[in-house]
């Protein structure tokens, strides 16, 4: 059995804009407290660590696939300075009302990532900060873990890798 973990991006990783605002560019991303930590932390523990996150700002022109591209190239960059990595990344760029099957709360884009990466979704776990986020953990068979807003991504690493 693989050890899998499935992480939302924003709220979880790096800090939330308010509503209706977006991570843009990498200038604005800011990793969360303990973040980088908990990645590695996973990374050390033998779980391939799988990003899940929408990303509406792409269907609404706010800011394009390059832009989302270089926050990802950056975040991976600055978590390789850690030795800590990210195995894969899965995105939905389309907008709220789109009806596309990746968009979370639907589980389309964690059941590409089990197919692409050869693993049972069930065996997976799921953490997030948003209800959407619980929603597509459960609707693909995943664990799921929510992070309250005085929580933290490395509180619950912790808990899973028992340190």
């Amino acid at each position: 059995m693989k050890k899998i973990v499935f992480l939302d991006r924003d709220g979880i990783i790096n800090k939330k804009t308010p509503i209706s605002d977006y991570v843009k560019r990498w200038e604005e991303f800011k990793f969360l407290p303990g973040a980088i930590g908990a990645i590695k932390l996973l990374n050390d523990n033998g779980f391939k660590v799988v990003v899940i996150t929408n990303q509406a700002g792409i269907a609404k022109g706010r800011f394009s696939l390059g832009d989302l591209r270089r926050i990802h190239d950056n975040m991976q960059k600055e978590l390789k300075k850690h030795n800590a990595h990210i195995d894969a990344i899965y995105f939905c760029p389309h907008g709220y009302n789109d009806g596309c099957g990746c968009r979370k709360p639907r589980p389309g884009l964690l059941l590409q990532a089990g197919r692409d990466l050869n693993f049972d979704t069930k065996d997976a776990i799921l953490i997030g900060d948003d209800e959407k986020d619980e929603e597509a953990g459960k609707a693909a068979g995943c664990r799921t873990i929510r992070i309250k807003t005085d929580g933290s991504l490395l509180d619950a690493v912790r808990k899973i890798v028992r340190v």
